[in-house]
């Protein structure tokens, strides 16, 4: 796991509140990302081999499903294995300054 700065605005798409996986989504999340799974650092070939995941879950948070900082880039065995329920204390976040996710992790 890597920390990853979310440097890209939200994409106009995600205003519609319809989709989170347009094109315009997915490109940037493989740009913040850096093409690499959160999770596990797979690198993706093409936008097109990630899935998109939900830092705090659908089920858990259902008002932050087309939040642009709730969507991450994750491989999809990753995400047919991480718990659909966040954990007591939750999870280390790639994307919050204070979770130095490269220091903790090792």
């Amino acid at each position: 796991m890597i920390n990853v700065v979310r440097d890209q605005p939200a994409p106009l798409s995600l205003a519609s509140l319809k989709s989170y996986r347009r094109p315009d989504v997915i490109e940037a999340l493989h740009q913040v990302f850096n093409g690499k799974c959160y999770l596990t650092e797979k690198v993706f070939d093409s936008p097109k081999e990630m899935e998109v995941d939900h830092f705090l879950t659908k089920t858990e948070r259902p008002d932050l499903v087309f939040d642009w900082q709730n969507l991450y880039v994750i491989d999809q065995k990753a995400n047919k294995q991480r718990p659909k329920k966040t954990p007591v204390g939750g999870y280390l976040d790639p994307c919050h300054a204070e979770d130095n996710v490269e220091q903790e992790i090792i």
